[in-house]
């Protein structure tokens, strides 16, 4: 059974320095990493293109992610890839299979073993030019205990608007529908305190002010989800086995 894991740390925040092959005038590679949905990086040319990231010394990788793509409308795909050397001259290693999307719902991979390197990029085909809006790598936070009986699986927790329409007579005319995203609640219990008081506040203090990346079982990593906290978190409590228990509400986009 696999676990819930969350990406919010996001190397490209800090990272020495970002290249890119081209960028359209107004989608600037800083804009894929500001955690917004509504700006983000593309390309000036289709066809095979780089995303370079130099984090100024070798970090520890365990996941990366997407966002508000549109790789899947354009029939594209993309690999992140890493390097010893920064040539990426043949010596590159993929940090995952390549990824071809049929929709443009969120990507996330994730591995149990983290990657230590200091040079990475994404290597994007994609005719014609792919948007993408947020995109992220980093270590994710990783829970010891799956998700809780009763969870909701936030691809099915939707949050839509649906409107009937009828006319004087009171004859149904049909129904519109405003896709409004996903709504849902994450509890995890028997986590230790040491994770408590640490690892999930600093995770707190990321979400208290931007989105994260969320995956509620590592065996459906095709379920994740771009979201954010809905109100503030429910505080750590004592349960049994001097374990805790930690949760929050959130919104999320697929």
């Amino acid at each position: 059974m696999g676990r819930p894991v969350i990406g919010y740390e996001n190397l490209l925040e800090n990272a020495s320095s970002i290249t890119v092959t081209s960028e359209a005038a107004g989608f600037e590679r800083e804009l894929a990493y500001n955690w917004r949905t509504f700006d983000g990086w593309r390309a000036s040319a289709s066809g095979t293109v780089h995303y370079t990231v130099d984090l100024g010394s070798a970090q520890n990788v365990s996941y990366w992610a997407v966002s508000k793509h549109t790789l899947g409308t354009n029939g594209g795909s993309i690999v992140l890839q890493y390097s010893t050397t920064g040539a990426f001259a043949g010596e590159e290693v993929d940090f995952g299979a390549t990824v071809s999307p049929s929709d443009d719902t969120t990507i996330m991979q994730y591995v149990t073993t983290p990657i230590n390197a200091r040079y990475w990029r994404w290597e994007i085909v994609s005719t014609p030019v792919s948007f993408f809006g947020v995109m992220s790598l980093g270590l994710a936070m990783e829970f010891v205990r799956a998700v809780r009986t009763g969870f909701q699986l936030p691809l099915s927790a939707r949050k839509n608007k649906i409107i009937n329409s009828r006319s004087e007579g009171g004859a149904f005319l049909g129904r519109s529908l405003v896709r409004q995203g996903f709504e849902s609640s994450f509890t995890i219990e028997l986590q230790t305190l040491a994770y408590g008081r640490t690892t999930w506040n600093d995770f707190i203090d990321h979400a208290e002010l931007k989105p994260f990346f969320f995956a509620w079982n590592t065996s459906y990593m095709e379920d994740s989800i771009f979201a954010w906290m809905d109100m503030e978190a429910d505080p750590v409590t004592f349960d049994r086995n001097n374990t805790v228990a930690m949760g929050f509400k959130f919104q999320g986009l697929p």
